[in-house]
């Protein structure tokens, strides 16, 4: 049968490992018990956030919207949409590669009903949260319920939650005082 390690633990110097070595853990071994916090600032859940930021940021809008190669190119290629939409993914970033296009239509990227709603982004600040409470709970269902994807599916649900308050933050300013807030600095707050 099985090698039991009850009496083991893993000690960590490093907290960055602690995905590493979550992942090197065999399937057999039933529960783990983690002692050890995890910044959530470094999980890839909030990289992804932080990247969507960045494209919100940079995209150009004259009479439609248009996105750089650049940050299209880095949230395709983010691990945890990797499993959306793969093939059609891939061609997507082949064809843009081969007709080097330095801006991209979101109508190009319609490879999922998250990716429409990754590159469709919003047009004013007061539909920034909604953006990203909608791609996190899209994000979500998609992650499959599996041992290593309940550590993932709880970052994605404490990075919500984090954007709910945010967003009752930035309700009271504007309730309160009639304060509207900047692109940059609702994307300020949000880091």
């Amino acid at each position: 049968a099985g090698q039991r390690f009850d009496q083991t633990a893993v000690v960590l110097a490093d907290e960055s490992l602690l995905f590493s070595v979550l992942g090197a853990i065999p399937e057999s071994m039933a529960g783990v018990n983690i002692t050890m916090g995890y910044p959530l600032k470094d999980s890839p859940v909030v990289n992804l956030v932080f990247l969507l930021a960045d494209l919100v940021r940079n995209s150009r809008s004259d009479s439609e919207s248009r996105l750089y190669f650049r940050f299209v190119m880095t949230i395709l290629s983010h691990p945890l949409l990797s499993s959306v939409e793969p093939e059609k993914v891939t061609a997507g970033m082949r064809e843009i590669i081969a007709e080097n296009r330095i801006y991209l239509n979101p109508d190009q990227l319609n490879f999922s009903d998250l990716h429409r709603k990754i590159f469709n982004l919003p047009a004013e600040v007061k539909d920034f949260t909604s953006y990203f409470l909608e791609i996190l709970k899209l994000l979500y269902d998609l992650t499959v319920d599996s041992s290593d994807s309940l550590i993932i599916r709880e970052m994605i649900a404490l990075v919500y939650a984090s954007f709910e308050k945010l967003e009752i933050a930035v309700s009271e300013l504007w309730m309160k005082g009639g304060i509207e807030i900047s692109p940059v600095i609702y994307l300020r707050l949000m880091r």
